[in-house]
């Protein structure tokens, strides 16, 4: 929050293009304020409101306004007038009306950027991002990012950034004075899965002769692969993935996924708990239940 803090008790400005007969309303912690707690000029030429309380202790300020925001200074809460949302057509019809419901819910877009882990809070897009689904079974592979989490928990580093550390020694640190668990996870600085566990699970994977490889010959690819360094550990997870069937990629990451959960039960970047409604219906048997 930018803000002027001025005298006794502590007065905020915030900057607003006020437009003229501008109705300005605040409220603080749900109280509005009164006329004479608030100080602007509605005449078109002045930009500033000011709040003349004292403002500790507020947690959530909220200014309602008409006019043209040219400059905002209030990080908390987000206010947006306008929503834009696309794909509704044969979902919303004249007869097919729908409430939809906004919620101050930011874990979408504050949590799912797993790709760039160096986005901050700042640099956060205004829009919703929507969870995917990922099945063991599914007809492709899972994504390249979730399987380069797994090179990464093996070799020790960042792929991208070799310099890197994954996890970082303070994590580690961290985890083995306290007991926690905090160099687990997808987020920065954290590996996703103990490495040693995980190499372990895919080498017993692959030599497994009750799995079938077509149309890879399991014993070519061990002819032309190792993992006794990480330069060809990482030559052979990149090969897996992009010649292997999506039946036995997944198969693998769900093993490692499950090497994951011995270390730490919780991955949120990952998993999200859902309410689900479920509505059955038995058939009713009244053979031998009423006289005929």
């Amino acid at each position: 929050m930018q803000s002027s803090l001025l005298g006794s008790p502590p007065y905020i400005s915030l900057e607003l293009n006020i437009a003229s007969e501008t109705t300005v309303l605040v409220e603080l912690d749900g109280v509005d304020l009164t006329k004479d707690d608030i100080s602007y000029v509605a005449d078109g030429t002045s930009n500033t409101v000011s709040i003349l309380v004292s403002l500790t202790g507020i947690e959530v300020i909220k200014v309602s306004y008409t006019g043209i925001v040219s400059n905002r200074f209030i990080d908390l809460p987000y206010r947006y007038t306008q929503a834009i949302i696309r794909g509704l057509q044969g979902i919303v019809t004249a007869d097919k009306r729908y409430t939809v419901k906004f919620t101050r819910d930011f874990t979408l877009r504050d949590r799912l950027d797993i790709e760039d882990e160096a986005v901050g809070s700042i640099d956060l897009k205004n829009h919703h991002e929507e969870w995917k689904i990922f099945r063991k079974e599914q007809q492709f592979n899972i994504d390249k990012w979730q399987w380069d989490k797994i090179t990464e928990s093996i070799i020790g580093y960042k792929l991208a950034s070799p310099d890197v550390r994954v996890p970082s020694y303070e994590r580690e640190l961290y985890d083995d004075k306290y007991g926690t668990d905090t160099q687990y996870g997808l987020g920065e600085n954290q590996t996703f899965v103990n490495g040693p566990l995980a190499l372990k699970s895919i080498i017993a994977y692959l030599i497994d002769p009750e799995v079938d490889f077509t149309p890879i010959d399991i014993n070519v690819f061990f002819a032309n692969n190792n993992f006794d360094t990480n330069e060809n550990i990482i030559k052979a997870m990149d090969e897996i993935y992009n010649t292997f069937t999506f039946t036995n990629v997944n198969r693998m990451y769900f093993s490692v996924l499950n090497d994951a959960f011995t270390t730490k039960a919780k991955y949120r970047e990952i998993f999200k708990t859902s309410m689900l409604a479920l509505h059955g219906i038995r058939p009713f048997q009244t053979a031998g239940i009423f006289d005929d």
